[in-house]
């Protein structure tokens, strides 16, 4: 199938998968949106006036124009920021037969929490580093702070370990009146 000359892919002929296994807040659409607007900001000779870019890209089977991957992002790009097609390199294609094994077993391989990856303690200094930034209450990083501080702080603590200070500079701790526990804030 041939793509269109000017590099854009028009959502309207793309179809979401009729089976995907994911959804997304109002909030954490908003957060995505915010995300892909601060990543087209930052990307390499690319003229914001061109559209938004993605980061990651969506993958589409060719076979239906079917997104397998990705529709979170398609849903940002369409609802949120007004930009009704994706650009054709952030478009990763595969030609699998439509509702077969491979092409949903694609699917929940794109948006498993289990292949992907997981965070170190680390990630609190880096999200330190860019607290700055003035997007990131947008990209709802804040909220990942208090997601990560509960996951690595919390438990230090309750094992009567120090916090390492380079990484928990900024963490604010309360103590719990009956019991003594202290928590972030």
């Amino acid at each position: 199938m041939n793509e269109p000359s000017n590099g854009q892919v028009q959502i309207a002929t793309l179809n979401p998968a009729p089976y995907n296994p994911r959804t997304i807040t109002a909030e954490a659409l908003d957060g995505l949106a915010a995300s892909i607007r601060n990543g087209t900001k930052h990307a390499a000779d690319w003229d914001a006036s061109q559209g938004y870019r993605l980061d990651t890209t969506i993958t589409v089977n060719r076979q239906g124009r079917r997104i397998i991957g990705g529709h979170q992002r398609v849903k940002a790009l369409l609802e949120k920021l007004g930009q009704p097609w994706v650009h054709k390199g952030d478009i990763t294609w595969i030609d699998v037969e439509p509702d077969s094994p491979a092409e949903k077993g694609r699917n929940v391989a794109l948006n498993s929490g289990l292949i992907a990856g997981d965070w170190t303690p680390d990630v609190l200094g880096l999200l330190g580093d860019i607290g700055e930034l003035p997007d990131v209450a947008d990209m709802r990083l804040d909220m990942l702070r208090d997601e990560l501080d509960m996951r690595f702080v919390v438990p230090l603590e309750a094992e009567g370990q120090e916090l390492d200070e380079s990484v928990a500079d900024d963490v604010q701790m309360t103590e719990c009146p009956s019991c003594g526990h202290k928590f972030p804030v």
